[in-house]
């Protein structure tokens, strides 16, 4: 009889001592994520939840367990309305800020409960898909700086060009779906462009900046769209080499190139990889003459196709 007793009273204990470490929800990690863990924890707190470190083996029932372990995404196990649900977060695993908004953002409801008054218990609602926010998407950064490396067609001759960017966003302009920002933008000849004739040849060198206005769209959580025109400024260099009896003869000009671009990007952290495409025309056209006589017009419509890398500041 004494023995039972023993026994009940240390179960009774066992489950006090378990249910006084229950918490709002339970973050897992392996050894390897320790530190991204303990910031996430830090973070959950600061939004108003009860967190701890989970042990595999506890045997704690948590209202919610976010499982930071392995190398695919991270999970969130909650029973919210009495049924057990797993959810894959969207957020990457380097911001712990963001970690903790899409987990309070999906456990909206539990923390709503945890601070209401006390009255009767009702029948817990169906939650659809559209009831539950959606997850936050990776917000970019005030400053991207872009580089990357293309091909100019529709002048004298095509040629290898170098292209680079760097853009703002205002934190006033940038919603879910639309960022609106300004960039200063160029790009810059590898291979000048070449034009020859039987009195000669002579070498072309563009080099275009200018301002922008950028509306970046969001149709997916990590990729963008970019809309971008501007009035650009080419400074333009010929070199001539003429054939006797003709004279050689080196010249630059300035003209306006209003300009339009289109831009597909794919968010990887603090990178974006990015495709683009540019068109545009000088107003007026440069005129290329040999011997007085008009051979070629440069910066009739142009087009220009690359690849780049844009790092967010």
């Amino acid at each position: 009889m004494k023995t039972a007793l023993t026994a009940r009273f240390a179960a009774l204990s066992m489950t006090l001592a378990v249910s006084a470490h229950a918490a709002d929800i339970a973050v897992a990690s392996d050894s390897e994520r320790q530190p991204f863990a303990r910031a996430v924890i830090a973070e959950l707190e600061q939004l108003g939840f009860t967190v701890r470190a989970r042990d595999g083996g506890d045997g704690v029932e948590d209202s919610a367990v976010l499982d930071l372990t392995g190398e695919g995404p991270m999970e969130l196990r909650d029973t919210a309305g009495g049924l057990p649900r797993v959810r894959a977060l969207q957020t990457h695993r380097g911001d712990p800020l963001l970690v903790a908004e899409e987990v309070r953002a999906l456990l909206l409801p539990l923390l709503e409960v945890r601070v209401a008054p006390r009255r009767a218990p009702a029948p817990a609602p169906v939650v659809g898909e559209r009831d539950v926010a959606p997850p936050p998407r990776p917000r970019p950064a005030a400053f991207d700086l872009k580089l990357g490396a293309g091909a100019t067609f529709g002048t004298s001759t095509a040629g290898a060009t170098l292209l680079g960017s760097v853009a703002y966003y205002p934190a006033v302009l940038r919603t879910r779906r639309l960022d609106l920002g300004a960039a200063v933008a160029g790009l810059v000849p590898v291979t000048a462009e070449r034009v020859a004739r039987a009195e000669g040849d002579a070498e072309v060198r563009p080099l275009l900046f200018g301002p922008e206005v950028v509306a970046r769209l969001w149709p997916v959580s990590a990729g963008y769209v970019d809309f971008a025109v501007g009035p650009f400024a080419a400074y333009t260099r010929f070199r001539g080499s003429a054939v006797a009896p003709f004279t050689s003869r080196d010249d630059a000009a300035w003209t306006c190139v209003p300009t339009g671009r289109l831009s597909l990007g794919y968010v990887i952290g603090a990178f974006a990889v990015v495709l683009e495409g540019r068109a545009g025309a000088a107003v007026p056209a440069l005129t290329v003459r040999f011997a007085g006589q008009e051979v070629t017009d440069w910066g009739r419509p142009f087009a220009s196709v690359g690849a780049a890398l844009t790092f967010s500041l």
